[in-house]
């Protein structure tokens, strides 16, 4: 009996160290660990391509005009076309100046026949922001200044001069009226004899008369 007692205190010795030191062993080396339970990573569900409220709201504003205020940029208004040499054919739009122009070229009066020729390149574009060169008074003595102030001053100058030497100047340069030319634009076409597109560039926008810098015109109207 003493001998089975012995022999059963040893096995539940050897079976206790190895318990202790399997546990050690997992300890020491974590690869034997059972591995963490991680939470859940919920990912959101991915919009598809082209349905992102904020993207078909930016592809609308630029493809479907009334999906926004349409601009009009500064200088972009057009008042209106003619082709050089034929300003009576001038139009709201190429087609319509086209088309006066060629009439023009073919019933006009002479030089209208002559100055129509309707050429592309004849073209000009005279727009609502294009610059005014210099503001000019030709109704008795011509006049020309950066502003109306400057071309009114010279006018009574002028009138004063004429008055001295005897010479009738019964206007009024308060009341005169002043225009502006515009300019300078390209111009290939010279529509006379006298005219030199490289030099009369600056444009009467009302009556239609090419000019140079010093407001001289070229014994010529544009059309």
């Amino acid at each position: 009996m003493k001998q089975l007692a012995i022999s059963l205190l040893f096995i539940l010795c050897v079976v206790g160290c190895k318990a202790k030191s399997s546990a050690g062993s997992d300890q020491q080396n974590p690869e034997k660990a059972p591995p963490p339970v991680m939470a859940a990573k919920i990912t959101p569900p991915m919009t598809p391509a082209g349905t992102d409220p904020a993207t078909k709201l930016a592809a609308m504003a630029t493809t479907n005009p009334k999906a926004a205020p349409a601009t009009n940029p500064a200088g972009s208004t057009v008042r209106y076309y003619f082709f050089d040499g034929c300003w009576d054919g001038r139009g709201k739009s190429v087609e319509e100046a086209r088309e006066k122009c060629k009439k023009l070229g073919k019933t006009g009066r002479v030089w209208q026949r002559k100055g129509c020729l309707c050429n592309d390149p004849h073209l000009i574009t005279v727009k609502s922001a294009d610059p005014v060169a210099f503001y000019f008074m030709s109704t008795h003595l011509h006049h020309l200044g950066k502003t109306p102030a400057i071309v009114r001053k010279k006018c009574q100058k002028g009138r004063e001069e004429s008055i001295k030497k005897g010479i009738t100047a019964d206007y009024d340069c308060a009341k005169e009226k002043i225009r502006k030319a515009h300019g300078p634009y390209t111009r290939v076409f010279a529509f006379s004899d006298f005219d030199d597109p490289k030099q009369f560039v600056y444009l009467d926008t009302e009556e239609g008369v090419w000019m140079d810098e010093t407001g001289e015109a070229p014994c010529f109207v544009g059309g």
